[in-house]
């Protein structure tokens, strides 16, 4: 369970702006729920109970299908998204974003190497 919305709405928001892969792991099972799931724009989706060597066996297929789209991974002067990192704030769209601390460390970790893929573990860990 997703707090505050839920996996498809999330997807959609996604694809609004990325292309990057999804894989939505769900409870539901009914064959309209896989279907709309897809369509929406997730490259895979695995019900529950699942076995986590499937899903990482899964996800591996994706990335092997991923290429880096070199025009895309730096962040520019046009980007929506400004990591003021003396300040320890950040913005969308001018828009100033409430961040905690660990909030703020993820965010800048990820904005730093755009469209790589990070691991849950590791980019919570990261020391920037």
């Amino acid at each position: 369970m997703l707090p505050g919305t839920d996996g498809l709405t999330l997807c959609r928001e996604i694809r609004r702006f990325s292309d990057v892969p999804v894989v939505m792991v769900t409870a539901k099972i009914e064959e309209i729920d896989r279907l709309l799931g897809l369509e929406i724009g997730a490259d895979d989706y695995i019900c529950k109970p699942y076995s986590p060597r499937e899903v990482v066996a899964r996800v591996k297929t994706i990335l092997r299908r991923c290429r880096p789209r070199r025009d895309l991974l730096a962040l520019d002067a046009e980007s929506p998204l400004i990591v003021d990192e003396g300040r320890f704030q950040a913005s969308w769209r001018d828009k100033l974003l409430d961040l905690t601390p660990a909030e703020f460390r993820l965010l800048k970790t990820l904005s730093q190497e755009p469209g790589k893929v990070f691991f849950p573990r590791a980019a919570a860990q990261s020391p920037v």
